[in-house]
C-alpha cells in the first residue's frame, strides 16, 4: 500500500510539471503574468525554460509584438486552450544593435484571453512590448460571440454607417463572414455602400462578397464588391420590399480585413432642373423640378439675395411644381428646391423669377383740331388685359371712369379709347386701369389739347 502511495505521490508530481494540458511547456501558464500593452518587460529568460504571459483583448483586433535578447529566441501566441495557435516568430541577429531581434504581427483575434510564450535554447535577456488595434468594428466579436449566421446577426438601421472586422484568422480559427440584420419599412432601391481600408494585409484573390438574404435565408442579391479593384469604395443596388432582411458579408482572406458599410434609399437625382422664370404681373409663375427616386419630398426655398433662404409659404412649396401668383414685390426673387427621402437630398440650381410689367407702352399727349377723333392707346403684354379708361377735368386730381364711344361703340374698355374732340375737352387728362389676373396697374397720365 505504502508503495503505491509513492507511486501516486510521484505521479502527481509529474501532473504538475507537465501541467493540465500534459505538455510540460504549457503547464506555467497557470503562473503566467498578465501584461500591460505599450509597456516594456525586461526579463532573465533561463535555457529550454519557456515564459508565458497572459494578454486580454477587450475586443477584436490584433497585437504587434516587439522582442529582443542576446541569444535567439522564439516566440509563440496560443489561444487559452494551449492548442490552438495564432503564430510563431523567431528572431535575428541584428550587427547595427548587437542583439537577436524578432517582431509578431498577429493575425487578427477575436476578443478575449491568449499567451505568449518566449523560449530560447541558451540563457538569455528578454526585452518586450505588447501593443493592441482595436478593430473598431460596431459590434465586438469574442472566442465565445460572433455573428456569422442568421440567428446571431446584428440588427442594424438603414443610414447609420457600420464598422465590421474579418477577425480570429489563424491556423486553426478562421473569420470570414459577418451576417447583419436590417427591417425595411419603406419599399425602394436601396444603395449598399461599401468601404475598405488599404492598410490591410489581404491577398489579391480576397475580396469580399455582400449577399442580400430574405427573410428565409435565400440568397436574393450577390455583389462581388471589389472584384480586384483598388477601389476604396464601391457601391451596389438592390430593390427591397417591405420586410426582414439579412446582409452576408464573405471573404475567403485569411489576414486583417476592415471595413465599413452603409445601406441606405437611393438618393434621389434630378433628372430636369429648375429654370429662370418670367411671368407677367398679377399671372400665375411656376417653377418645376423632376427627380427620380422612392419616397420623394419637396421643399421650396425663397430669398431675395441667393444667401439667407426661407421655406416658401405657398401651398404648392412641397410639390415638384411651385406655382405663386406673381406680384411686383416679388420680382427678383430667388428660388431653390431640396428634393430629399431617407437616402440624402439633392438642391436643385438657384433659380430668378422675373415680375414683367402687364403694360409695355404708355399712351402718349394729343392735340387734335375740335370735332376730329382724339384717341390714346396702351400696349400691354397680356392677352386677357381688361382696360378701363379715366378721365380727369381737374388736372388729375380726381378720376371718373370714361364712357367714350364712337358710333354707338364703346372704346373706354379697350387698348384704345377713341371719342370726337369737343372745345370744351381741352385740357382734360386721361389714364387707362389695366388689369391683368390680380395685379392692378395704371398707365401715365395724358393730356388732350383741342384747337
Amino acid at each position: 500500500m505504502k508503495s503505491i502511495k509513492k507511486l501516486l505521490a510521484a505521479f502527481l508530481v509529474v501532473f504538475v510539471t507537465l501541467g493540465f494540458t500534459g505538455k510540460a511547456e504549457a503547464g506555467t501558464i497557470t503562473n503566467a503574468k498578465e501584461i500591460t500593452f505599450n509597456k516594456t518587460y525586461v526579463v532573465s529568460l533561463a535555457a529550454e525554460t519557456p515564459e508565458f504571459y497572459k494578454i486580454t483583448l477587450p475586443r477584436s483586433g490584433k497585437i504587434d509584438v516587439a522582442f529582443e535578447g542576446a541569444q535567439e529566441i522564439s516566440a509563440w501566441l496560443y489561444k487559452a486552450d494551449m492548442v490552438t495557435q495564432f503564430g510563431s516568430w523567431g528572431s535575428k541577429y541584428d550587427e547595427n544593435f548587437g542583439a537577436y531581434k524578432g517582431t509578431c504581427d498577429a493575425n487578427p483575434l477575436y476578443g478575449g484571453v491568449y499567451y505568449l510564450k518566449f523560449r530560447s535554447n541558451e540563457a538569455s535577456n528578454l526585452k518586450f512590448k505588447v501593443t493592441y488595434t482595436d478593430s473598431n468594428e460596431t459590434f465586438a466579436e469574442t472566442q465565445d460571440s460572433s455573428y456569422d449566421g442568421i440567428k446571431t446577426a446584428k440588427t442594424i438601421k438603414a443610414g447609420t454607417f457600420y464598422r465590421g472586422y474579418f477577425a480570429g484568422s489563424g491556423y486553426h480559427v478562421k473569420d470570414d463572414v459577418d451576417v447583419y440584420k436590417i427591417v425595411i419599412d419603406k419599399p425602394a432601391t436601396y444603395t449598399i455602400f461599401v468601404r475598405r481600408w488599404f492598410d490591410d494585409n489581404i491577398w489579391w484573390s480576397d475580396v469580399p462578397h455582400v449577399k442580400v438574404l430574405d427573410s428565409n435565408g435565400n440568397e436574393i442579391f450577390d455583389a462581388r464588391i471589389f472584384d480586384r479593384t483598388n477601389d476604396e469604395t464601391q457601391t451596389s443596388e438592390v430593390n427591397l420590399k417591405k420586410g426582414t432582411y439579412y446582409l452576408r458579408f464573405e471573404c475567403g482572406n485569411q489576414y486583417d480585413y476592415r471595413y465599413g458599410f452603409k445601406v441606405f434609399m437611393k438618393k434621389p437625382v434630378i433628372t430636369a432642373d429648375a429654370t429662370n422664370v418670367k411671368t407677367i404681373n398679377g399671372s400665375v409663375g411656376k417653377f418645376t423640378v423632376a427627380a427620380s427616386g422612392d419616397n420623394l419630398k419637396y421643399q421650396w426655398y425663397v430669398s431675395k439675395d441667393g444667401k439667407k433662404w426661407t421655406k416658401s409659404s405657398a401651398a404648392s412649396a412641397t410639390s415638384a411644381t411651385l406655382s405663386i401668383r406673381a406680384t411686383k414685390s416679388l420680382n427678383g426673387r430667388k428660388f431653390k428646391c431640396i428634393v430629399s427621402n431617407d437616402g440624402g437630398k439633392v438642391t436643385s440650381s438657384v433659380v430668378t423669377w422675373k415680375v414683367l410689367n402687364i403694360i409695355t407702352k404708355q399712351p402718349a399727349n394729343k392735340s387734335v383740331a375740335a370735332g376730329k377723333l382724339a384717341s390714346f392707346t396702351v400696349t400691354t403684354r397680356s392677352s386677357a388685359a381688361k382696360y378701363q379708361w379715366q378721365i380727369s377735368t381737374d388736372g388729375g386730381k380726381t378720376w371718373k371712369n370714361s364712357s367714350a364711344t364712337v358710333k354707338n361703340d364703346a372704346t373706354a374698355h379697350t387698348s384704345t379709347v377713341s371719342f370726337v374732340a369737343k372745345k370744351s375737352q381741352s385740357g382734360y387728362m386721361y389714364r387707362c386701369v389695366v388689369k391683368s389676373g390680380t395685379a392692378t396697374e395704371y398707365t401715365s397720365k395724358v393730356k388732350l389739347t383741342v384747337k
